[in-house]
């Protein structure tokens, strides 16, 4: 696993078992990829437009476009937040060539003077 321009690259299926662990029952629970924080939470969901006005949706539904992505397909966000840590980070879903790629982003920390679920 490798950090590029902040953001999380899997080499291996062994680098997703650094922000994953394995439940019971084959669950698997979300781990902060800058500090290993077990308890993560969902913040925000963002769209990305995409570059290509014929395939790019302005929006996915119940989201609010926040930025562009470089591809032709819109990109959906997840915003995350670690509970203890305050670390914040993205999970990407981006369309690309029939595949959906899955990126992480570290977005910082949150300033202790904001509440839970707002970016910087």
């Amino acid at each position: 696993m490798a950090e590029v321009n902040n953001r999380i690259r899997f080499d291996t299926l062994a680098d997703l078992g650094k922000v994953m662990t394995c439940e019971s029952a084959g669950t698997l629970t979300l781990r902060c990829p800058v500090c290993d924080c077990a308890q993560t939470h969902v913040q925000a969901a963002s769209t990305r437009k995409g570059n290509d006005h014929g395939e790019a949706i302005a929006a996915y539904p119940g989201t609010e476009q926040r930025g562009t992505t470089p591809y032709r397909r819109s990109a959906l966000c997840v915003l995350v937040e670690g509970e203890t840590c305050g670390h914040q980070f993205e999970i990407v879903f981006q369309q690309h060539k029939g595949d959906t790629l899955v990126q992480m982003e570290i977005l910082g920390q949150r300033d202790p003077h904001r509440e839970p679920g707002v970016r910087g």
